[in-house]
């Protein structure tokens, strides 16, 4: 495949895992005083599972394509019991610790676990007993006679790229459940075999260009259909497990990157998404990324849909699964050209700005005013013609600082200072509600940043402004008022920084 000239999607990889063992010292006989015999768990593969960190490797079995995830020494999962429990705490569930991984050659990954504070379950009385095992820990979960359930969150803002971070973590639940009958009889307590199932899905973005640099502001998954992010659980009712999204609403999930992210013809750019486990359908994606005009940006977003005539169809994206999206194709513009939906290539469709529903947050640039108040640019570090960080000089001056916000509509805002807040006096409507977008009643910001007494030549202060939609779901738009994640937020000070 030729990532260059293709953008690629649907490759469906599935999320794999490894078999783990728990050992531990093993003492005679069922529970009686805190003396019960450890129980030992064993996990064992299943398709598909996860892990704690996908190990980047790809492999192909029976027609279908996996991506090995391996455990990460330290990591903690929890197993529940109905019916075991602690050595020595009244509770029926444990921590266990990941304590040694290995590297394998093939698409299997095996790891020891140890109970997490030296001591974990053991046998009770005779009879049929359930486990349940979830990962991360942190997890909140519960079992009980009639199963088990544990709740998980995906966030909307899932904040800032980094190549180093691992996000599986807080983010790739997974369960397993597994049952076991002991009787009386028993010479020896079996090992439980527990198969880890994952509980969010992701997407696998990998971008390159085929003809000029582009920087990269921000990515977008947006909805037109099931929701993207919010809370979720996921019950099991003997072994049978159930994922319920309803109660979440975010149908737009977002990931900015640092300031500098470049995508050129040999350098690409590689990051994970994830969201609910659930199917997803009418799914677009949204580029930010700056113009020729460093203190602009531009939006690009693309229907996952293919063409049938004038039926546009779109694709279905399997809940508790990976996908890949790989290869980008520009020519001679900023404009994204094609990509290959199934092997047929489709025309990048733009959707304006404008258009968008009146719930998603859209807003303009502050606008800074005042006598005597100026504002001073850094240059850009590797282009000396860029203009870069901005900064208003107050001296002893106040700013006017006015912008408008279009939706979301029946929401509200709130400007929240930064800084050296104690330096600078704020005056204004830094909260309120958000109405309608006609220009007769489109909601008008404004508010004043003046020094305070005392105030010193280095005190600075800015702002970050956060809105939140009809259903309480709080959305950062700094990236629409100020450009904060090609430029640095707006700054007020008391002093000239470049002197």
């Amino acid at each position: 495949m030729n990532l260059i000239r293709k953008f690629t999607t649907l490759s469906c990889i599935l999320l794999l895992a490894g078999t783990f063992f728990l050992t531990g010292c093993q003492k005679g006989g069922f529970r009686e005083n805190g003396t019960g015999k450890d129980i030992s768990f064993r996990a064992s593969i299943s398709k598909p599972q996860t892990k704690a960190a996908y190990s980047g490797r790809e492999y192909t079995d029976e027609g279908k394509q996996y991506e090995r995830i391996d455990w990460e020494s330290g990591d903690v999962l929890r197993i529940y019991s109905n019916e075991a429990s602690h050595r020595y705490l009244e509770q029926n569930w444990a921590d266990y610790t990941i304590s040694t991984v290995s590297t394998p050659a093939d698409r299997y990954s095996s790891a020891n676990i140890v109970p997490a504070e030296g001591n974990g379950l053991v046998w009770g009385n005779p009879g049929t007993y359930h486990f349940y095992g979830v990962y991360p820990a942190s997890a909140s979960g519960a079992a009980g006679e009639s199963g088990f359930s544990f709740a998980g969150a995906i966030d909307a803002n899932q904040g800032q790229w980094s190549a180093s971070a691992n996000k599986i973590p807080q983010y790739g639940y997974m369960a397993a459940v597994a049952t076991q009958v002991v009787s009386e009889d028993d010479s020896e307590a079996p090992a439980i075999s527990l198969d880890f199932y994952p509980c969010f899905s992701s997407f696998d973005v990998d971008l390159k260009s085929k003809d000029r640099d582009i920087t990269v502001t921000k990515f977008e998954l947006i909805s037109d259909a099931e929701a993207l992010a919010g809370p979720f659980t996921v019950s099991f009712a003997g072994t049978t497990r159930t994922i319920d999204c309803s109660a979440a609403t975010a149908k737009t999930a977002s990931i900015t990157f640092p300031e500098g992210t470049t995508i050129t013809t040999t350098q690409e750019l590689r990051f994970t998404f994830f969201a609910l486990p659930q199917d997803l359908t009418k799914l677009s994606i949204r580029f930010t990324i700056l113009s020729d005009d460093p203190t602009q940006t531009q939006t690009h977003t693309l229907k996952l849909a293919k063409k049938n005539g004038d039926e546009l169809n779109y694709l279905t994206f399997e809940g508790c699964k990976k996908h890949k999206i790989t290869g980008l194709q520009m020519e001679g513009s900023w404009n994204f050209k094609t990509i290959t939906l199934i092997g047929e290539a489709i025309e990048w469709t733009e959707e304006e700005f404008e258009v968008e529903s009146d719930n998603m947050p859209q807003a303009s640039q502050f606008e800074v005013t005042g006598d005597n108040v100026f504002t001073v640019y850094e240059l850009h570090p590797t282009d000396a013609n860029r203009q870069y960080r901005q900064t208003w000089v107050l001296g002893a001056n106040t700013a006017t600082v006015s912008f408008k916000i279009f939706s979301p509509v029946g929401g509200t805002y709130e400007i929240v200072p930064q800084g050296a807040t104690d330096s600078f006096t704020v005056q204004g409507s830094l909260s309120g509600n958000i109405n309608s977008r006609t220009d007769a009643s489109v909601t008008k910001v404004t508010f004043t940043v003046t020094p305070a007494a005392g105030a010193a030549a280095g005190d600075e202060i800015w702002f970050k402004v956060l809105v939140k939609d009809p259903d309480g779901v709080q959305y950062n738009i700094d990236s629409e008022t100020q450009l904060y994640d090609s430029r640095g937020y707006h700054k007020f000070r008391i002093d000239d920084p470049l002197q």
